[in-house]
């Protein structure tokens, strides 16, 4: 019962730091995929297309990342002996998950981009068009939600393959 309290306190507050750390490594993936716009200025006059799609980044690695930490804690009462390898082993699923998200978020917005031709979705943006704001969250929130389920079972596989 403790050995399963501990790792159900310690996966919390590492999913909370987590989530701050996959944030910002999206919105700077994000950063380096706009170059050009400085999406803190944007932000920071009002610009609604611009927070639109940071908050469409922010959520599609939630999306991407919420059944790599949707293990249930009782998989994890492995009693004390093993509970370092237990934790080690959620903490790089949740790293994976992060950096799947950050890749699903950049190919996504990638191939927008050049799917959508003529349409320079990156000035519309930066003038706040919030009409390409959202088109752009959607296709960010959708490939994230599309592709969360393959992504972790993708990561489940290989950890196994790593610690087998």
């Amino acid at each position: 019962m403790l050995s399963a309290l501990v790792v159900a306190l310690a996966r919390a507050l590492a999913v909370a730091a987590a989530c701050g750390v996959g944030f910002y490594l999206a919105l700077a993936v994000f950063h380096a995929l706009t170059p050009g716009i400085n999406e803190w200025h944007e932000l920071s006059r009002g610009n609604a297309a611009v927070g639109v799609v940071m908050g469409a980044v922010a959520l599609a690695v939630a999306v991407v990342v919420r059944p790599v930490v949707g293990t249930q804690p009782e998989v994890l009462d492995v009693g004390p002996a093993r509970i370092v390898l237990a934790l080690l082993f959620e903490g790089m699923r949740l790293l994976l998950g992060i950096l799947a998200a950050v890749v699903v978020v950049s190919f996504a917005v990638a191939l927008t981009s050049l799917l959508t031709g003529e349409l320079n979705e990156k000035l519309l943006v930066q003038q706040g068009n919030t009409a390409v704001g959202w088109m752009l969250a959607g296709v960010i929130v959708g490939a994230a939600a599309l592709l969360s389920e393959p992504v972790s079972a993708l990561i489940s596989l290989v950890l196994r393959a790593i610690f087998a």
